[in-house]
């Protein structure tokens, strides 16, 4: 999934490291997952909250602050709306309303030489930000195009000058056991030996997916 507007998530440093590790660590778990629906995200995420049909909030490394995320899960496409401590700031944050469309003058004035503009970039993203307030199918199909154009060229400026720090393993085994709401019981299970010890530390250690005991298939 492409996960857009990560600039302040990525450069957080307010809230101190463990959370700045803990927010990455939600934009690397999303960048190669696959979510496609509201439940899923909540069978995944249990302490996150839906925000109407097609967003959640997750509250990050215990709560200390939260993220709110829109979602066309149909392209795989997320966008988040606000990343920060105020609840009720959260929630006010987005007051963008009334009709938007691209225009084939503005694609092509962001864009040169595959690249979208630097000194266009925030414009575009929020134009991009605004078509996450209707669901995926309620936009115009040359808009959709349109959309998903502008969505790769943000996704490579994004990925460029916004790169994921590495977390530490003991940063990635706390932020399972805080997003997926492990219980005693997994958590023992995940520890049942020697060699399940061994092969959890390799894959924390070398940034592997895990799969949970329980977990949705």
């Amino acid at each position: 999934m492409i996960v857009l507007n990560r600039k302040e998530a990525c450069l957080v440093t307010d809230f101190g490291q463990p959370v700045r590790e803990a927010v990455h660590l939600w934009l690397d778990e999303a960048g190669y997952s696959e979510w496609r629906s509201i439940p899923e995200l909540q069978e995944l995420f249990p302490k996150a909250q839906p925000i109407g049909s097609d967003r959640m909030m997750f509250p990050i490394a215990g709560g200390v602050c939260k993220l709110l995320v829109a979602f066309h899960f149909e392209p795989q496409i997320a966008y988040i709306k606000f990343f920060g401590g105020a609840l009720q700031q959260m929630l006010l944050a987005d007051t963008s309303s009334g009709d938007v469309s691209f225009t084939h003058e503005m694609l092509r004035a962001s864009e040169t030489g595959g690249k979208v503009k630097a000194d266009m970039f925030l414009e575009v993203l929020q134009q991009v930000g605004r078509f996450f307030d209707s669901p995926f199918d309620a936009i115009a199909g040359a808009d959709q195009l349109r959309l998903l154009r502008h969505v790769s060229l943000l996704h490579a400026y994004e990925t460029e000058h916004f790169p994921l720090i590495e977390a530490s393993p003991i940063a990635r085994l706390e932020y399972i056991v805080d997003q997926h709401g492990l219980t005693p019981e997994v958590i023992r299970s995940m520890f049942a030996s020697k060699a399940a010890i061994g092969e959890l530390l390799t894959e924390l250690a070398n940034d592997t997916p895990i799969d949970l005991p329980g977990s949705p298939a």
